[in-house]
């Protein structure tokens, strides 16, 4: 779906705003939840279903028969569909829709959604007695620790505002750096933490799961440095797309037979 690929892209942005990755995720949830309670919407993609394969002259099957169990633990549903149409709607249609609200709910549960919140407030110098009290409780910390510290680190000169997660990373780095993280540990910490949670590592895990086509049992015996190449251009796709061939085989060309021979 269109609407899915545009909140990954975004949860995949290095400048990935928390406050904006909120409202995405909650808008991704009511989209689906909508469309599971719309009709019209799968009528209208039924519709295009069967257009794409009459035009391709693809058979559509017929409803199978089934037979009804007698006994209830004998089958996961006793639902009996008259037609294509609501046999694809209830056994497709309804099941991929569930499996992706029980994901997303999953992986963004409203607790993960208000940490986020409060994160995005955080960096942002607009930490409420709410948010403290959420950082306090998830990280079992100190929450009058937590309110001093935050209130020098505002008076800091070094520390920008913002509500990105670049901002997360340039107040660890700076922390870091400046032996100031023995003097904000609670904010050092409750940093470290949260950036290994789903919406801050979403390009991590998109690295792991190209890396699963990489490497495969066909290329299971490779320099470090050819993987990296070739995961490069798996994950940088727009990039690889914009590359000049012809200019790359003009350069390989130019080379000597020692440089051009390709270690594998």
């Amino acid at each position: 779906m269109v609407q899915i690929r545009i909140v990954s892209a975004s949860l995949q942005s290095p400048n990935l705003d928390l406050l904006t990755a909120v409202q995405l995720i909650n808008g991704l949830k009511n989209s689906l939840t909508k469309f599971r309670s719309d009709d019209n919407y799968f009528t209208s993609l039924y519709k295009k279903v069967l257009e794409v394969c009459n035009e391709h002259n693809i058979e559509i099957p017929s409803v199978k028969k089934r037979k009804i169990s007698k006994k209830i633990n004998d089958s996961n549903t006793q639902y009996i569909s008259t037609d294509k149409k609501s046999e694809m709607k209830h056994f497709v249609y309804f099941v991929v829709l569930d499996d992706l609200l029980n994901g997303i709910q999953e992986r963004f549960s409203q607790e993960t959604l208000t940490l986020i919140t409060a994160f995005g407030h955080l960096i942002n110098f607009e930490l409420s007695k709410s948010d403290i009290t959420t950082l306090s409780t998830t990280f079992d910390l100190s929450a009058l620790d937590i309110e001093g510290e935050y209130n020098i680190l505002k008076s800091l000169p070094d520390f920008n505002q913002g509500s990105s997660t670049m901002v997360i990373h340039n107040w660890l780095d700076k922390l870091k750096k400046n032996d100031l993280s023995k003097s904000f540990p609670n904010i050092f910490k409750t940093l470290s933490l949260f950036v290994t949670i789903p919406v801050t590592s979403c390009s991590c895990e998109r690295a792991f799961s190209k890396l699963s086509l990489v490497k495969n049992k066909l290329r299971n015996q490779m320099l470090q440095e050819r993987l990296e190449c070739l995961l490069m251009i798996f994950l940088e796709q727009e990039m690889a797309t914009n590359l000049d061939y012809e200019e790359i085989i003009e350069e390989f060309k130019i080379l000597t037979p020692a440089i051009r021979c390709l270690e594998l």
